[in-house]
């Protein structure tokens, strides 16, 4: 009796899981990843070059503390052509 005829004879929830692992195995589909086809990756694109002044700005709600009445907020700026960063915690918007 061939394996596929014994691993086709029973359901798969009266199996155990090693044994149809050697079954896949023993008939070249034990890695059942290695079938999917590669999907193609996008290409990674590069940074565009920006002028000095283009800021990226940010406000994140930061969690009220225990001991605080209001909640506090941080700015954050970059500025994309040279890397510089500012921020602030403010009590206020």
């Amino acid at each position: 009796m061939t394996c596929w005829r014994w691993c086709g004879s029973f359901p798969i929830h009266r199996s155990r899981g090693s044994g149809l692992g050697r079954c896949r195995r023993r008939h070249g589909v034990g890695n059942l990843g290695a079938l999917k086809p590669e999907e193609a990756r996008p290409e990674h694109g590069t940074f565009e070059a920006y002028e000095p002044g283009f800021l990226h700005v940010d406000v994140k709600y930061l969690p009220q503390r225990a001991d605080e009445d209001r909640r506090r907020y941080l700015f954050v700026a970059i500025d994309r052509a040279t890397g510089r960063v500012f921020v602030r915690m403010l009590s206020y918007r």
